[in-house]
């Protein structure tokens, strides 16, 4: 939902259809969930109708089935709209996104609406979820985990957590150590349901808990309802009000723009302080030189040159060799760690996979049971080291973040020995891309697990005896391998990407550097001119001060 614009006026909609290769690969990978593959678009539809005969074996499976339903059911309504871009109106937007049809084949649908939030320039994104049944997907709710600027994760009363809910808040713990701002918000919807205060303070307590679990300690969390929401903003009677005086939107609302227009805007406000503060130093050395003698105006201007020369030479000798050794030190230790979470973790994820849902004696062979345990084992693995890079991706960018600040601080001190009233300011924050990353464990060979699965006799002696840990400890054993592969080449592909960034991190540093100093040059030669105006610059320097003297007010 974004806001208006000339093009887009309020209740514009414009709709993004997946091209014929994305909703091929999201097909393919949907129908590898049950061990099929199709070569053409005939083929796949019918593997879609005997699997709607046949149905899920495990729960996994049930997302992807609803999928490749939906798929085969709009296919014939959808196939000459690939790769296309339609605007329509508000009214015609239900007929796209409510029917599950239509619906799995949009890329992305953007609504522009006219309303308080829009108003301010908010843009509102609900991400795809944060699970297993699209790669891209994943990659798609990280980019936005990762770049905007305030996360809502809105969870509904008496729901527990599905398994993606445990997927985005894992992978919310991971990251949020490298953000600048605490930007997450977490709301709880019909509380109205609680049919009483302690019920109500019991599930605040749980989702604490569960956050802390996750590693968000003093979340920002509200219990609210939207159904009584609804009825204040519009005047219509709500019916029963559970143990709710009001429906609580008005205290988030009112934390949530405190958010946007104060920790938000404090952000920007202090560098444009920073960049007033050096244009007032700026100003005060201008003016100082202006008003000295001809003679020093002649000798000074015969000095700069020199100067100005010097400070060149030291931007343009930047090689932080230092940075890329300690870059690759950082990863190595980062990936150090991501190994010790995956085997900490994988108790659990054994547990989920390999449970008594699934193995049950009544259930025929236990071999193919065995396998389809082993395979979501591994495919959750595979997920949470994907996951686990990602959220290293971001740890290094903060890392690299750390070491041209600290590149930045170098030079200023450097630059500053040529001519102690030079002020700079850090330029913009480099804006690192990070790589891809796809699910590790997709191919590695199910024969080093043989042994592992051979442990298993019967459910009974499973899970009431050693069989279970015995098992457990054979495919931890077997797992070390295809692991410390997986890292060892994620660890090449983060170190090459990375250096390289970074380089050209350390070369827009020292130009934007350099034009600055151009700039501070430039200005103390105007001011050395015969025709400056000392009068002038003080005034504008004391005007400037008068600024910053105004601001330190505030804040005390």
């Amino acid at each position: 939902i974004a806001p208006p614009d000339r093009e887009h006026p309020h209740g514009t909609a414009v709709v993004k259809v997946k091209d014929e290769a994305q909703i091929w690969a999201d097909v393919q990978a949907s129908l590898r969930q049950f061990g099929c593959e199709a070569k053409s678009w005939d083929e796949a539809l019918r593997h879609c109708a005997r699997l709607a005969e046949s149905g899920a074996e495990r729960p996994a499976q049930k997302p992807h089935l609803a999928f490749l339903a939906a798929a085969a059911a709009g296919y014939e309504r959808m196939k000459n709209r690939f790769g296309t871009r339609l605007s329509i109106g508000f009214a015609e937007l239900e007929a796209y996104v409510a029917d599950e049809a239509v619906s799995c084949f949009l890329d992305e649908v953007v609504l522009y609406a006219d309303c308080p939030l829009t108003r301010q320039g908010v843009t509102l994104v609900d991400t795809p979820g944060v699970d297993s049944l699209n790669a891209r997907h994943t990659g798609v709710a990280f980019h936005y985990m990762k770049h905007a600027d305030a996360l809502l994760f809105v969870t509904y009363y008496n729901h527990a957590f599905s398994k993606a809910d445990r997927e985005f808040l894992l992978q919310l713990g991971r990251v949020k150590d490298a953000f600048s701002l605490d930007k997450m918000f977490f709301i709880i919807n019909a509380a109205d349901l609680a049919q009483s205060k302690e019920e109500l303070e019991a599930v605040i307590s749980y989702m604490n808990g569960e956050l802390a679990r996750f590693g968000i300690r003093f979340p920002r969390l509200y219990a609210l309802s939207s159904r009584l929401a609804l009825a204040e903003k519009t005047g219509v009677e709500p019916g029963p009000r559970g143990v709710l005086a009001d429906s609580g939107l008005s205290a988030f609302e009112t934390d949530f723009f405190r958010f946007l227009t104060e920790e938000l805007a404090e952000v920007a406000v202090e560098s444009a302080y920073a960049e007033l503060e050096r244009a007032r130093r700026a100003a005060e050395e201008f003016a100082r030189a202006a008003g000295q003698s001809e003679a020093e105006k002649a000798e000074k201007r015969q000095a700069l040159e020199a100067v100005k020369t010097k400070m060149h030479a030291v931007l343009a000798g930047i090689d932080d060799a230092y940075g890329r050794q300690a870059l690759r030190q950082e990863v190595d230790e980062l990936l150090y760690y991501v190994k010790q979470r995956v085997f900490f973790r994988l108790n659990d994820v054994f547990k989920e996979a390999f449970n008594p849902a699934v193995l049950r004696d009544d259930q025929g062979p236990a071999r193919r049971a065995l396998e389809r345990c082993l395979d979501e084992l591994l495919a959750s693995v595979g997920f949470d080291l994907a996951q686990e890079l990602r959220a290293t991706s971001l740890r290094v960018e903060s890392f690299l973040h750390k070491q041209l600040a600290e590149q930045f601080s170098r030079l200023f001190h450097e630059l500053r020995r040529f001519d102690d009233a030079l002020a700079l300011t850090p330029p913009e924050p480099f804006a690192f891309s990070a790589p891809e990353f796809a699910n590790a464990l997709g191919d590695v060979d199910r024969v080093r697990f043989t042994k592992a699965l051979s442990l298993y006799k019967n459910a009974k002696s499973f899970f009431e005896r050693d069989e279970k840990r015995r098992m457990k400890e054979e495919i931890e054993a077997a797992l070390v391998e295809p692991i410390d592969a997986y890292l060892a080449e994620q660890k090449e592909r983060l170190v090459a990407t990375y250096a390289e960034q970074y380089k050209d991190a350390v070369a827009a540093l020292s130009a934007a550097l350099a034009e600055q100093v151009d700039s501070y040059m430039e200005g103390l030669l105007a001011a050395l001119a015969e025709a400056a105006d000392h009068e002038a610059l003080a005034r504008i320097e004391a005007a400037l001060r008068g600024l910053l003297s105004d601001r330190v007010g505030e804040a005390r």
